[in-house]
């Protein structure tokens, strides 16, 4: 990786890696066979290239058009037509919710980079976090996503992702401000305090004030543009109730995650993209079934 942006074409040797494993002799596997190939070889292979940098459309449709190649294909060719037998889309999804659990490299990438904010928020001691924060970020009195963009192209694409990774998060606050007082889940009070006191939330001065710089202080000038509504002034006490017994000291803040396993898991990021989808049980049966992989397969396409 050097100091610009890869180009397509330096992702040549991967989408080659990708196309000489299709092998001529994938023609005789049956459709079990063959899915097991493209969830353990093909889908694979990007894994480390997702790790490090977030890959370009264009080289996802690449791979793609080769895995979709070898699931479909009649011919040992790769440029030959295929006549796919289900859309792409839906072999993509789990296999509990309708698909064939073939990966999707774009949710796959975009989960397997968060780990790299995971380290940056709980501030691991790694050289290249304290890099990031000691160039990027010196001034402490803003959480690093109330910030304009800055930054390495890598860097720029990492916390793209902020959106993505504040959704899945629970603060644990202590002392930094690495997060947002309004828009932040940190109270355990789903939603945040913007969707949940949104009258008040309008009247804020300082919307993407950090949690450290709210906690100390609290008065109504500074926070708010006055005169507030008798409903916003009710919203005030109550808000003022739940924040009570918050105590902030000189500690770094917690990132934590709304799954129950403690710290952060690809696997769980990249299960949330199709958690809005509903089981479809008979599938569910099908998969559950002792019976061989090629069988399974036939009954999901029958």
């Amino acid at each position: 990786m050097g100091l610009s942006k890869p180009k397509i074409v330096d992702f040549a040797p991967l989408i080659d890696r990708v196309e000489g494993r299709l092998s001529s002799l994938t023609t005789f596997l049956n459709y079990g066979q063959i899915l097991t190939m493209v969830n353990s070889i093909l889908s694979s292979l990007p894994t480390y290239y997702m790790s490090t940098i977030k890959l370009p459309k264009k080289v996802i449709m690449h791979i793609d058009r080769a895995r979709r190649h070898c699931l479909w294909r009649k011919t040992a060719e790769v440029s030959a037509k295929t006549h796919s037998l289900a859309a792409w889309d839906m072999v993509c999804k789990p296999k509990n919710k309708g698909g064939l659990g073939i990966i999707n490299l774009e949710f796959q990438n975009c989960a397997l980079l968060l780990k790299h904010l995971d380290k940056f928020f709980n501030k691991q001691d790694i050289p290249g976090v304290k890099l990031i924060w000691t160039n990027y970020y010196p001034d402490a009195s803003l959480p690093p996503h109330a910030c304009k963009e800055m930054g390495s192209f890598w860097w720029k694409d990492i916390i793209r992702l902020i959106p993505l990774f504040r959704a899945i998060a629970q603060i644990t606050p202590h002392g930094e401000d690495s997060a947002l007082f309004w828009k932040d889940d940190w109270h355990g009070t789903d939603p945040c305090f913007a969707e949940q006191f949104k009258v008040l939330f309008s009247y804020a001065a300082k919307e993407d004030i950090s949690i450290f710089g709210f906690m100390n202080d609290q008065n109504l000038t500074n926070q708010f543009y006055l005169p507030i509504s008798p409903q916003a002034l009710q919203e005030w006490n109550t808000l003022q109730n739940l924040i009570a017994h918050v105590s902030l000291n000189n500690e770094d803040d917690h990132w934590g995650y709304k799954w129950s396993h403690p710290g952060f898991q690809s696997k769980q990021v990249y299960s949330l993209f199709y958690d809005h989808l509903s089981v479809d049980l008979p599938l569910t049966f099908i998969w559950k079934s002792k019976c061989t992989l090629k069988l399974k397969v036939f009954l999901y396409g029958f």
